[in-house]
């Protein structure tokens, strides 16, 4: 990618490069928790070689040109860890900017049966955490705002 700094006939335009807004990538993310089972989320890791390599992430992906978060996550989740989830709920949208990354992510929630399968199709690997745990994993700075809503809302549900 070409680098979008400014800079004049002297060199680089001190703090113009703040103002050059990157491009914005909407992205679709899924909260896929399990009720009875001690309140667990399902976490992937991201690959080798791609943005964030080796950190754990709510799954999910970038939402095409002429579909909704909901079409896109269904897509996603099948793409990359070959499940279909029906019963997926607006959570919270939030932004973030990764240095000449802008994201906008439309998080969804959805309960899913206890013995889902869960494939790496696209991921390194999957994990169900209990959401105790969630602290003790390196996640994305972006995911920060989702891991929250999650957490008070799972906390309000009642126990089974």
């Amino acid at each position: 990618m070409k680098n979008t700094r400014l800079e004049s006939s002297s060199g680089p335009l001190p703090g113009l490069a703040n103002l050059v807004k990157p491009p914005l990538t909407e992205v679709a993310i899924a909260a896929l928790w399990r009720e009875c089972h001690g309140r667990e989320l399902l976490l992937t890791r991201r690959r080798p070689g791609t943005h964030l390599a080796g950190q754990w992430e709510l799954p999910g992906g970038k939402i095409e040109v002429g579909e909704s978060a909901r079409q896109a996550l269904r897509r996603e989740l099948a793409e990359e860890i070959g499940v279909a989830v029906q019963d997926l709920e607006p959570l919270v949208v939030t932004s973030h900017r990764y240095g000449d990354i802008l994201v906008r992510l439309h998080a969804l929630i959805a309960n899913v049966p206890p013995d889902l399968v869960v494939r790496n199709l696209a991921v390194a690997e999957h994990r169900w955490v209990p959401l105790d745990q969630l602290a003790d994993l390196e996640l994305p700075e972006a995911n920060a705002p989702i891991t929250a809503a999650v957490l008070q809302r799972l906390r309000r549900s009642p126990e089974c």
